[in-house]
């Protein structure tokens, strides 16, 4: 068997859910980089005026954050809710950093639905556990990074 990338698995695993359960989830790619006017040199660039931009939601969060629909059991009112979202892929035997363990925690503690995965039969697993509403029909997304309309 072929060894996927992380961002192979990422995109695989965000196209499964997508038609398999009620859910959105976005690609979430945290950093920085520099703007600023530059001059390219022979071994360099160098920028002017340099203002550092940092991206992401947030230093540790997860690879594929959004949101996944759960039917509430009766005891709970009966209602439809949206649970924030959040996946941290990995591949192979690979964990979480500690900032990505903290934030998945902190996913969990205040009810969202929260982990750190390396193949999609788990993700499916938690989803289960977690009550995700299953879509009635296998959904085709539009493009790797947009979400699927009904």
């Amino acid at each position: 068997p072929v060894k996927l990338t992380e961002t192979a698995f990422m995109r695989r695993l965000r196209l499964h859910l997508q038609r398999q359960y009620v859910c959105r989830l976005f690609r979430n790619n945290v950093g920085s980089a520099w703007l600023g006017k530059y001059q390219v040199g022979e071994f360099c660039v160098r920028i002017y005026k340099a203002l550092r931009i940092r991206f992401g939601l947030a230093p540790g969060s997860s690879d594929l954050i959004g949101i996944c629909s759960v039917i509430v059991t009766p005891d709970m009112v009966g209602k439809r809710v949206g649970l924030f979202t959040a996946i941290e892929c990995k591949s192979g035997s690979n964990g979480p950093t500690p900032a990505q363990a903290s934030f998945i925690k902190m996913v969990r503690e205040f009810g969202g639905i929260g982990m750190c995965v390396n193949s999609v039969p788990a993700t499916d697993a938690v989803l289960m556990l977690a009550h995700v509403e299953r879509s009635p029909v296998e959904r085709s997304p539009q493009s790797p990074d947009t979400p699927a309309t009904e």
